[in-house]
């Protein structure tokens, strides 16, 4: 199975990101665009279109400036207890968290003028593990990128989850020559 055919049948199994059409945040609720129109996102590295974002206009403007100062005057924020405030943006703060990878990898990728041709990650990081950062790559990019994932761990339990994302690994200590085998390997793949 390619890249591509691969990456399609895993964005079908993702939550996050794999809505691939959004529409405007407005009012705390998503709401189309007045004019039913959408833009292609595409990946400049694969020309794939990997989403589709609001084509707003005027119209949209108007009504998501409205509510904001519905939202600024009235009384739903104002009138919290300082208490609750610190609830609602705790709440957000475990949203952020619980979705980190996903964002590191959108926040990383938008750094960069090209999507990579490899990844490779310590299977071990602080938040999470090199699979789940490789799987939220994928999803930002809509393809399986080719990976290589690094690892001292030898057990069974983690040479399957590498191999059931379809990603290569090597163990620890790494040696240079079996590295670049590897990489021309996986690329050629």
């Amino acid at each position: 199975m390619n890249s591509r055919d691969l990456s399609l049948a895993q964005l079908e199994a993702v939550g996050f990101l794999a809505q691939r059409r959004r529409g405007n945040f407005i009012d705390g609720v998503e709401a189309m665009p007045a004019n039913g129109a959408y833009l292609a996102v595409t990946d400049p590295a694969t020309e794939m279109v990997i989403a589709e974002a609001p084509d707003s206009d005027a119209a949209d403007v108007n009504v998501a400036v409205a509510a904001a100062r519905r939202a600024f005057e009235g009384k739903a924020w104002r009138g919290l207890r300082p208490a609750d405030r610190e609830r609602l943006l705790f709440r957000l703060s475990l949203l952020i968290e619980e979705h980190a990878e996903e964002l590191s990898a959108l926040e990383t990728l938008q750094s960069l003028d090209k999507t990579p041709d490899l990844i490779i990650a310590d299977y071990h990081l602080d938040q999470g593990t090199g699979t789940e950062a490789i799987a939220a790559i994928r999803r930002a990019v809509g393809y399986a990128i080719p990976a290589i994932a690094v690892t001292a761990d030898h057990t069974a339990r983690v040479q399957a989850e590498i191999r059931r994302d379809h990603i290569a690994y090597l163990r620890k200590p790494i040696k240079t020559g079996e590295l670049f085998a590897l990489i021309h390997k996986v690329i050629a793949d």
